[in-house]
């Protein structure tokens, strides 16, 4: 495990802000997976003890901007992280995290980067019980599922009050998330619309020399972090492997993720019914992240051809580019042949044939679209296995594609000459994930939210994580990735 700490980047990443204790908090949730692979095993119960009481000690807490009344007063300072954006970005960066020694907790209300004209849902910096669960559940799936997967989850902390959410000040139980420190891509942007410049020491100004330092201090620690090229190489098949599995992120942005590839806030993340083009409430669109990928690298890229030209040495911009979509959908492709258990390639043509036809399914799903999480009655390939075909709608050359599908898939079971694949693992690999959508997840999160103030809801969450993450994966986990199929199509 890599250590990922921002403050590595140089003096001007951290902004302290000081810090209250909250007088009702408890611990609702500690990742019993997480814990295992930091080395605290389950049976160590002095370990496991110590650290849940760091938790508390470190993160059951609240900023003094926050202003929250009944909060005492305690020798404690948080760090908020300055980050940028590809478009320049509002805000200076963590406006509702602060980080200690290695963690860094969501939710412990506004810090001094939050911009002045932020939305409502971010002004107060809060996060509800009901997110933190999703934040837990989704974290974990993506890290089963993806090659590079995610930054977790390790606590889960009741603050112990209700605040009001949204325009219609519903009131939530508000939650903190605890995870291990990441450094984003944001780190090596700048964030141009926040604070006044034109003088030293300025917010601007310090934003400059922080998006230097990072760069330099990346390059510098080339054999510790990946490097530039590395980083959107994994983000790329990372893309490819959740499209072909229907989960989504949303759009892709230099501040949801980790430089190491795995996946950071879950807050959008979602299941989406079959490939066609989803479109999300933010005008994002499923099966375009690509692009924004693209656009996230010249971003970063411009930066360190500015402080640490050394990192492009060589580069031809628009080669790599291509190189990055050829990956992703090479990732895709991979993926899908997986699912299906083609774990050897004994027959090239036969392989070859099987991608070509997954890939025309997926180009035919594409030429529509679909809005998020309404009720799809459209084809999704799944229907064949079973015997729901028929009832539902689609174009004569989607229907076309999803049959030859079948039949090259039915071919290569007959015939043993791709591995192991069979109908049935096609279909376990194509089986809808209508509880991973943002309604039924959020809708099943609630219930449990709303049960957070009583004695036994620590067993509650951890169950009901549990049984999320149980019944929401779909195989073969941690898929490898490569570029056997780039000459498909």
């Amino acid at each position: 495990m890599i250590p990922l700490d921002p403050a590595a980047l140089g003096i001007h990443i951290a902004v302290p802000f000081e810090v209250r204790r909250l007088p009702h908090a408890r611990l609702l949730w500690l990742n019993e997976r997480w814990l295992i692979e930091a080395g605290i095993a389950p049976h160590d119960t002095y370990a496991r003890a110590e650290f849940a009481g760091r938790m508390l000690h470190d993160f059951a807490v609240t900023s003094r901007a926050s202003d929250l009344p009944g909060t005492s007063a305690c020798q404690h300072t948080l760090y908020a992280d300055r980050y940028g954006g590809s478009g320049g970005a509002l805000h200076g960066g963590s406006g509702r995290c602060g980080s200690k020694d290695g963690f860094i907790a969501k939710g412990i209300g506004r810090t001094p980067l939050v911009a002045e004209g932020v939305d409502i849902y971010h002004k107060n910096g809060r996060m509800s019980v009901g997110e933190a669960i999703r934040e837990a559940v989704n974290a974990e799936i993506a890290n089963r599922e993806l090659p590079w997967g995610a930054v977790p989850t390790v606590a889960i902390i009741d603050a112990g009050f209700d605040f009001p959410f949204g325009e219609s000040a519903e009131p939530r139980r508000a939650a903190i998330v605890v995870r291990p420190s990441f450094i984003r891509p944001a780190h090596f942007e700048r964030s141009v619309f926040f604070g006044k410049g034109g003088y030293r020491d300025s917010a601007q100004f310090q934003d400059a020399l922080r998006v230097r330092d990072a760069t330099r201090a990346a390059v510098a620690a080339h054999t510790t972090y990946p490097s530039l090229l590395e980083m959107f190489q994994r983000f790329a098949q990372q893309i490819g492997v959740a499209r072909a599995r229907r989960i989504w992120q949303g759009r892709f942005l230099s501040s949801n993720v980790s430089i190491d590839g795995a996946l950071v806030d879950f807050g959008s993340f979602r299941a989406v019914p079959n490939w066609r083009r989803t479109i999300g409430v933010a005008g994002e669109c499923f099966g375009a992240e690509i692009e924004q990928v693209r656009q996230t690298f010249l971003s970063v890229a411009g930066f360190f051809g500015k402080y640490a030209p050394q990192a492009l040495a060589g580069l031809d911009p628009r080669a790599y580019l291509r190189e990055l979509a050829a990956l992703e959908r090479a990732s895709f492709l991979d993926t899908c042949l997986a699912g299906f258990g083609a774990q050897t390639m004994s027959d090239s043509a036969r392989a070859h044939e099987l991608a070509a036809c997954i890939e025309t399914y997926y180009r035919c799903q594409q030429a529509a679209r679909t809005g998020v999480d309404v009720a799809d009655s459209c084809r999704w390939i799944h229907d064949a296995f079973t015997g729901r075909a028929a009832a539902r709608p689609g174009a004569g050359h989607e229907q076309a594609a999803e049959a030859q599908l079948l039949k090259v898939i039915r071919a290569a079971e007959a015939s043993g000459k791709l591995g192991g694949v069979s109908l049935r693992k096609a279909a376990e690999f194509f089986r809808p994930r209508a509880l991973m959508t943002y309604d039924a997840s959020n809708r099943r999160a609630r219930r449990i939210e709303r049960l957070a103030g009583r004695s036994e809801a620590p067993q509650l969450v951890k169950q009901h994580i549990a049984r999320e993450i149980t019944f929401n994966t779909i195989g073969p986990a941690r898929v490898p990735v490569g570029k056997q199929f780039l000459a498909v199509g």
